[in-house]
């Protein structure tokens, strides 16, 4: 899974076959769910959250705080789904 921003693009182009799915702080609730239904984030079926960054004009990688905010938010919801399937 990727959350996109500019850097994104180049992200998924490197998922390699890989399933990608994009999400941001905005839709992360949906976005954990999604991943809960249909499997993921199980050791047989591990997710990978990115937080894909900006890049400044020189080139430099610039960490987005939104980006970052999202990636935790995602990660919370599919966790909090999977607790709920334990119970």
């Amino acid at each position: 899974m990727v959350l996109l921003s500019p850097n994104g693009s180049a992200i998924a182009a490197a998922a390699d076959g890989s399933a990608v799915i994009a999400g941001f702080l905005r839709n992360a609730r949906a976005v954990g769910r999604w991943l809960a239904l249909h499997g993921h984030g199980t050791p047989t079926r591990p997710v990978a959250v990115i937080a894909a960054g900006e890049r400044w004009p020189d080139g430099s990688l610039r960490p987005a705080l939104e980006d970052l905010l999202g990636a935790g938010a995602i990660s919370a919801e599919l966790n909090k789904q999977a607790d709920a399937e334990r119970l």
